[in-house]
């Protein structure tokens, strides 16, 4: 199981709080991810080009390569800085 916490700002735009991805058996890109992540909670459809990862304290921007898999802890957040 990958457990996705989803930070307080887009929680307020999209109704989510935790994701919890159990079906997950090998490690997944970040396109499969964002992919995972929309079905389990469609409203981040519109935002989900502007989603951040932060994994073990490193930060991911989401054009980067970027694995997770089985066991992983991943917060998600909007880069509202821009840059």
């Amino acid at each position: 199981m990958i457990t996705v916490n989803i930070s307080n700002q887009l929680e307020s735009i999209t109704g989510c709080k935790k994701i919890l991805l159990e079906e997950i058996e090998t490690e997944l890109r970040v396109d499969e991810f964002k992919e995972l992540l929309i079905k389990k909670c469609p409203k981040l459809s519109n935002l989900v080009n502007y989603i951040y990862f932060e994994k073990g304290g490193r930060v991911y921007k989401n054009n980067e390569d970027f694995f997770i898999k089985r066991g992983d802890t991943v917060n998600i957040f909007l880069n509202i800085f821009g840059g």
